[in-house]
């Protein structure tokens, strides 16, 4: 069944037409300069009260609870306050001045159903964009073992206007969950689906079918997701591994880039695909359009390490679209590289250290920085 699902839709792909391709990359690319990091407008103190610009005293939530989590709507006219105490958990909302408390513990509770929970708490909070609605998954911990470990698979919906509390969809029927950007639309992604719904979760529609979430228990990893910015009809592009097989234990598969384009009739397309690769060494850009990988060199002696980039206007054959070493550096024995980006041009890669890492950035002209270790 799963062979048949895969070649329908390369059928379906084969025909879709071609997408714009990224800009070639000009080098040199101009020096990378640090973001411009605008001042907190509220944070969290060492007391666990929360303090927010402009206002002159912190807010100090009642029953001991300390400040977790906070998360600012659109527009910046509401917070969202996640708060816990060990294993009681309110959640707040700042607004018109004043900080008010929305959900209770014992609310929270009633949320879920099993036996050992001693808290539940809010898991991946997302506001819709242009209102003040939240959206999130539920997560269990129990006194004995701390966090249960959770994958997402319930959906609510919370009103920080009015405190309505809303089940979107019920414990088994969610997933990673994406908002479009226009508000009108959620992206869900479970274990072999991904689909769309409105924003009350009604209406689905299958975009794809196949191998999305990969692993099992507390190793399971959901594909990344990203949105085009400048789309007029909201688009993202996603990076899975879609013929692993998650029956057999092998996790040697090669990657596809896939771009969705949302709306009343969805289109998805092929955009790129890797070869034969590893899948927890990948990510996909911001803009959606490359790949950067580590590979080591010789895996039985696990110390040098390549960085690779695989890109949409790359030359491809049979084997997938064909990469390009960035660089090599080399790792102390027994020590993980990681390689991840800070925007579309630039790259940070390197190996950890005791209580920190060691660093380098490179952009897709191969010029290195190197940073101190943090």
């Amino acid at each position: 069944m799963m062979t048949v699902m895969l070649l329908i839709l390369a059928a379906i792909l084969a025909i879709m037409p071609a997408t714009a391709q990224p800009q070639p990359v000009e080098c040199p690319l101009p020096p990378y300069q640090l973001p411009l990091l605008a001042p907190e407008r509220a944070f969290v103190d060492e007391a666990g009260d929360v303090v927010i610009s402009g206002v002159d005293t912190p807010f100090n939530l009642p029953d001991g609870l300390r400040a977790r989590q906070l998360l600012w709507s659109d527009d910046g006219k509401v917070l969202l306050v996640l708060a816990t105490d060990r294993f009681f958990v309110g959640v707040f909302a700042y607004k018109d001045g004043e900080m008010t408390q929305i959900l209770t513990h014992e609310t929270l509770m009633s949320l879920r159903t099993e036996d050992f929970r001693d808290a539940v708490s809010l898991m991946n909070p997302q506001f819709v964009p242009g209102t003040h609605t939240v959206l999130f998954n539920t997560e269990v911990s129990t006194d004995a073992e701390g966090i249960y470990f959770e994958i997402p698979l319930d959906l609510w919906a919370l009103d920080l206007n009015s405190g309505i509390l809303s089940e979107l969809l019920p414990y088994g029927e969610a997933g990673q969950f994406y908002v479009a950007p226009d508000g009108q639309s959620i992206v869900l992604m479970a274990h072999d689906t991904i689909r769309v719904t409105d924003t009350r979760g009604r209406n689905p529609v299958v975009l794809f079918e196949g191998a999305v979430a990969i692993g099992l228990g507390e190793s399971v990893m959901y594909p990344e997701l990203v949105w085009d910015a400048e789309a007029e009809v909201p688009t993202f592009r996603t990076l899975l591994t879609p013929y692993h097989d998650p029956n057999t234990g092998r996790f040697d598969s090669p990657f596809v880039v896939y771009e969705v384009t949302l709306g009343s009739e969805p289109a998805v397309e092929e955009l790129f695909s890797g070869q034969q690769a590893f899948f927890p060494s990948i990510t996909l850009s911001p803009d959606g359009y490359r790949v950067a990988e580590w590979r080591w060199q010789d895996p039985a002696n696990p110390k040098t390490v390549d960085l690779r980039i695989t890109s949409a206007d790359g030359p491809s054959d049979e084997a997938g679209t064909a990469p390009v070493v960035l660089t090599t550096f080399d790792v102390p024995q027994g020590v993980a590289p990681f390689v991840q980006w800070d925007d579309a041009t630039h790259i940070r890669y390197g190996y950890f250290v005791p209580d920190g890492r060691a660093d380098w950035r490179i952009d897709l002209c191969g010029e290195i920085v190197e940073l101190v270790t943090n």
